[in-house]
């Protein structure tokens, strides 16, 4: 098994609610990072409207960092936060780690790599999950939200940043 297949049945144990969805949004967050969704000024804002309408009674099965490939990470808002780091830092971090290349190879081949898995048992319905992949790259690999399912379980409120910045948010205060 290599890395690919390890944070794959990793994410599987942590959140054992995952659909398709949520590896390709995995494998997507890993390829591309933040690069989809970053405006410097506007990732504060938006970061700390979401962080006031949190429920901090439901933490994230996966910790405050939770690993992804490429070096990337998702910080748990909640567990931040409660943790008394400082949303600037985390703002920051998160606009740091914008990858502005074109990875598309690179998601192909980590599509590949869950394709591999899927056929191996980690989702039970492959039939639905190869439509969903087939029809996916058809549309030129588009960032995804969570799927329904996954969003109920886990109530999943993070940043996506790279793990060289994990000194910028593990700073105290503002």
């Amino acid at each position: 098994m290599d890395n690919v297949d390890k944070m794959l049945r990793l994410h599987k144990k942590i959140f054992p609610q995952m659909q398709v969805e949520d590896f390709v949004k995995l494998l997507y967050q890993s390829a591309f990072g933040t690069g989809h969704i970053v405006n410097g000024q506007d990732s504060l804002f938006w970061m700390e409207k979401e962080c006031m309408e949190l429920s901090f009674n439901n933490m994230s099965a996966g910790g405050m960092i939770v690993p992804l490939l490429n070096g990337f990470v998702r910080v748990g808002l909640r567990e931040y936060i409660a943790g008394g780091f400082s949303a600037i830092n985390l703002a920051k971090a998160f606009t740091l780690s914008t990858v502005n290349t074109n990875n598309s190879d690179l998601m192909k081949s980590y599509l590949n790599k869950l394709r591999s898995q899927i056929e191996v048992g980690l989702l039970i319905d492959k039939a639905s999950a190869y439509s969903f992949l087939t029809k996916y790259e058809k549309d030129n690999m588009p960032a995804l939200t969570h799927s329904a399912i996954y969003k109920n379980a886990y109530l999943p409120s993070y940043r996506v940043v790279h793990s060289k910045f994990l000194p910028i948010l593990l700073t105290s205060g503002q």
